[in-house]
C-alpha cells in the first residue's frame, strides 16, 4: 500500500563546504548569531525571491505560486534538503515545476555562498518520504553520496534527473543558461555531468573577480582554506570561469 507521503519529484540536495572548519573556529554564540540565522531562514529568503520572479502572465504566475506551495525544505546539520513533487503529465505544470525548482537551486547557492557558505549540491528524481523532520528513500541517499563526492562548490544533475530534464524539451535558449555539461572534479576522478549555471559570483560587476569572490567565499566565518579546501576553491573558481564565459558566448550570440 503506498504512503500518502510517499512522493516523486524533484529532491535538491546542498551540503555546506567547510561546516566542520566553521565549528572549529568558531565559539557557540556566535555560530547561534550569525550562521544558524541564514541556515534557519533560507527557506524563507528563498520563497520571496522566487516570489519576485518576473513571468508574463497571469496564469502562469497563478502556477508558478502553486508549485512554490508545494516544495519541502528541510535543514538538519551543514544540509539543506529541497523536495518538489510532480504530479500528473500536464506538460505546462511539468515544466513549471522544473524551472521553479530550478530557480530555487539557483538562489540557495547565491545566497549561501555570498554568507560564506559555499555548497556543493545534487538535483535527483525519484520517490522520496518526507514528514517533519524525517526523510526516506533511496532518491535521497543516491543525491547524498553523489553530492560527497564533488570537489567543488557547484550543484550538478545526477544521470536520471538529467534525462528527465531532457524531456521536458525546454527552448534551447532557455536551457542554454541553466544547464551546461561540465567535467566535474570527484574524488573518484574526473567525470562529465550536467550541471546547475548559478551565477554565486558578482556576475553584475563589469570586470567579475571572481578569484577575490571564492577565496571571500571560503575564508569567511574565520573558515581555513587547507590543502584540500584550496583545491575545492580553485575548482569552483575555474568552474564559475567557465559559467562567465558562457554567460558571454549567450550574450553575443542573442
Amino acid at each position: 500500500m503506498k504512503n500518502e507521503n510517499t512522493k516523486t519529484g524533484l529532491i535538491g540536495f546542498f551540503d555546506i563546504l567547510g561546516y566542520q572548519n566553521i565549528l572549529e573556529r568558531n565559539e557557540p554564540e556566535t555560530i547561534a548569531e550569525e550562521v544558524i540565522p541564514i541556515l534557519t531562514n533560507i527557506a524563507g529568503e528563498t520563497l520571496k525571491d522566487l516570489e519576485n520572479i518576473i513571468i508574463t502572465t497571469d496564469a502562469d504566475k497563478q502556477l508558478h505560486n502553486k508549485i512554490i506551495e508545494k516544495m519541502g525544505w528541510l535543514v538538519f546539520s551543514d544540509t539543506v534538503l529541497i523536495t518538489l513533487p510532480i504530479d500528473g503529465k500536464d506538460q505546462a505544470i511539468v515544466k513549471m515545476s522544473w524551472l521553479t525548482f530550478l530557480f530555487a537551486a539557483i538562489i540557495v547557492q547565491f545566497n549561501l555562498f555570498n554568507a560564506g557558505l559555499p555548497t556543493r549540491g545534487v538535483i535527483e528524481y525519484g520517490k522520496f518520504f518526507i514528514k517533519d523532520t524525517c526523510f526516506a528513500g533511496r532518491t535521497i541517499i543516491d543525491a547524498y553520496q553523489l553530492c560527497s563526492q564533488l570537489e567543488l562548490s557547484a550543484c550538478v544533475f545526477s544521470e536520471i534527473a538529467a534525462k528527465e530534464f531532457f524531456k521536458i524539451k525546454l527552448p534551447s535558449s532557455l536551457c542554454n543558461v541553466l544547464a551546461v555539461e561540465y567535467l566535474i572534479p570527484m574524488k573518484s576522478g574526473e567525470k562529465h555531468l550536467l550541471t546547475l549555471m548559478a551565477h554565486t559570483y558578482n556576475h553584475k560587476s563589469p570586470s567579475p573577480d571572481i578569484h577575490g569572490d571564492v577565496m571571500r567565499a571560503f575564508w569567511k566565518n574565520a573558515k581555513d582554506i587547507s590543502i584540500g579546501a584550496r583545491q575545492k576553491a580553485h575548482n569552483t573558481e575555474q568552474w564559475l570561469e567557465f559559467v562567465e564565459y558562457r554567460r558571454k558566448l549567450v550574450r553575443e550570440k542573442s
